[in-house]
């Protein structure tokens, strides 16, 4: 008989609890995306690597995070570390992508990197894996 007394009172107990009530989205941390800009329109932070655009994959949900480095050239491969921005859960995540042919204003390739390996939102900052670790925030949630 000891187990159902204790079953009905965690159902009291779980019943008289207070609702849980999570913040609105108003109230959460908003992401505090790279908006800078150097005189050729490209978003950088260091000057190193900077973002042409995020546009959207072949696939539901996947993006396309559209880098270019100075001095790239084609056969080149961008290495990227991300983590999460601030109000993001802890991590770090690193791969690479190859420059492909596209003419920008910091020269003549890109680097299309698939954000299947960090997710489809967030707030991340993107940098050079092999790189200084100042990078360009994106926000994925946009």
């Amino acid at each position: 008989m000891k187990p159902i007394v204790v079953l009905l009172a965690l159902l009291t107990t779980s019943a008289c609890a207070e609702p849980l009530v999570l913040p609105s989205p108003s109230a959460q941390a908003k992401c505090p995306a790279s908006t800078t800009r150097d005189g050729s329109g490209v978003i950088t932070a260091a000057g190193d690597i900077g973002l042409l655009e995020i546009r959207p994959g072949r696939f539901a949900d996947e993006k396309i995070i559209v880098l270019v480095r100075r001095g790239a050239i084609l056969g080149d491969r961008l290495y990227i570390r991300a983590t999460p921005a601030p109000g993001n859960a802890p991590g770090e995540v690193d791969w690479s992508t190859p420059a492909t042919a596209h003419a920008n204003a910091w020269g003549d390739v890109v680097f299309e990197a698939n954000t299947k390996p960090i997710g489809n939102t967030g707030c991340w900052r993107i940098e050079r894996g092999d790189g200084p670790r100042d990078g360009i925030i994106v926000d994925l949630g946009r």
